[in-house]
């Protein structure tokens, strides 16, 4: 609620429910959400996130707790269009941009059977596509000359997000089989938000400096991902 607290209510239902479902992925969505709540009642997801695969527990007030499942996936949707310039390197590093393209369809009455993917198996299809489908050595190469230049004093890739940014890459190639369509998505939606935490960034042109330094690095394969790194005019 507005005070910070939480309250018995769909959503602490749900995560109850979720527990009892650990064959299924849950996914929850908070909608409206605001930068303070980062530090206020959304403050135990992110804890979450530092350590997923550590027991969380969440107090709801009145003495009473209910654990996050592990099998369970939040996004958060903020009304702040600019809110990414308003986010800490802490939040940044912990979380992961997502730009959802949508589309109103009309409702019907057809009856549609929905096939369910259980938890375990798509963690089990994951594994599996990591193994055959990840970047060339000299693609990572890149990277590491990237994060290593000097024009960096800090910026760098934690085995957390390297992690976070081998899924992708998986999940990318799997689905189109382009080396540069895996790299502009680790860019945009892992890289590039924690890029605009830096020191170079806040410069004086550092949006340029930083796009002509992955020009040089990276010739043209990030084109598709520049405009998401250049500040407003």
């Amino acid at each position: 609620n507005e005070n910070g607290e939480f309250v018995v209510s769909d959503f602490t239902n749900n995560i109850i429910r979720a527990k009892h479902l650990p064959k299924r992925l849950n996914i929850f969505v908070f909608r409206n959400c605001k930068l303070s709540q980062l530090k206020t009642s959304l403050s135990s997801f992110l804890d979450f996130a530092r350590a997923p695969k550590i027991t969380k527990t969440i107090d709801i007030g009145d003495g009473h707790t209910i654990t996050i499942p592990e099998n369970t996936v939040f996004f958060a949707l903020f009304d702040d269009p600019c809110f990414l310039e308003g986010i800490d390197k802490e939040i940044s590093d912990l979380t992961t941009y997502i730009e959802l393209l949508t589309r109103v369809n009309e409702i019907t009455s057809e009856k549609v059977n929905v096939k369910y993917n259980s938890y375990r198996y798509f963690e089990f299809l994951l594994r599996n596509t990591k193994e055959v489908s990840y970047l060339n050595e000299d693609l990572w190469k890149k990277i590491d000359d990237f994060t290593e230049d000097g024009m960096f004093d800090d910026f760098y890739i934690d085995s957390r997000t390297l992690n976070v940014c081998e899924k992708i890459i998986a999940v990318m190639l799997a689905a189109t089989n382009d080396p540069n369509d895996a790299l502009n998505a680790i860019f945009k939606l892992r890289i590039i938000p924690m890029l605009k935490r830096t020191n170079a960034y806040k410069a004086n042109h550092g949006d340029k400096n930083i796009i002509e330094l992955i020009e040089k690095i990276f010739e043209d394969r990030l084109d598709n991902s520049m405009k998401y790194l250049k500040k407003p005019e």
